[in-house]
């Protein structure tokens, strides 16, 4: 087993375009920068700075340049286990992930709501209970910044995994829209995505624009 440096969590979603080798980004929220926003207001600047390896996002604040700074949970360079959601036979549903045999059959939800068959299934747990032995996949860091979450460009937007036309956008295939007459059409694929995975009501709903880390990986290692 690959040594790393700790897990990273994923959707199903975002594991099965992982696995098809058709995601390479990913947007996290940086949260203490929510709590920011709400003492000054959106209009703040800032500025990414590295040291001993950890990356910070560094606010600008006139002649005291680094008022508040927010550390990356991941440097590049990591090698990160993926999380993503589980399960195991229903007859062990009322245990823990931590009284599993290592070499028990586990299926995942990742592509195709996973293998094994409805009548034996149990219940589909969390990624963030998944232990390191149950991970399929390892990712390794190559790229970290900074950005709004709508600040994100089309080269990103298929970086993220998304299959532009997938969804659809006011009732017509996405490859049918006029993307000249509507320069940012395209974003909507990725912010349903975003939605589905912070809601409409969190603080980091898309309407909020909050800061957001982007982490450029590639897959190293999967049992695939």
């Amino acid at each position: 087993m690959m040594e790393t440096q700790g897990p990273i969590s994923f959707s199903a979603w975002s594991m099965a375009r992982i696995l098809a080798r058709a995601k390479t980004n990913t947007r996290r929220p940086i949260k203490d920068a929510i709590v920011r926003d709400n003492v000054l207001g959106k209009e703040w600047s800032a500025a990414i700075v590295e040291r001993d390896g950890d990356i910070w996002l560094a606010k600008l604040a006139g002649k005291n340049p680094f008022v508040w700074e927010f550390r990356s949970p991941y440097r590049v360079g990591d090698l990160r286990w993926c999380r993503e959601p589980w399960r195991v036979e229903a007859s062990q549903d009322s245990y823990s992930p931590s009284e599993f045999d290592q070499h028990y059959p586990v299926d995942y939800r990742a592509p195709s709501d996973g293998w094994m068959h409805s009548a034996f299934a149990g219940r589909w747990r969390s990624g963030r209970y998944m232990p390191r032995w149950a991970s399929r996949a390892v990712v390794e860091i190559d790229g970290v910044r900074a950005e709004r979450v709508q600040g994100i460009g089309f080269d990103d937007v298929l970086a993220e995994g998304v299959q532009i036309g997938y969804t659809q956008y006011n009732g017509k295939p996405f490859n049918e829209i006029d993307c000249s007459l509507s320069p940012l059409a395209w974003r909507d694929d990725f912010r349903h995505i975003w939605a589905s995975h912070y809601g409409h009501k969190s603080p980091y709903r898309w309407e909020l624009n909050c800061w957001v880390w982007v982490y450029g990986f590639r897959l190293v290692e999967s049992a695939l």
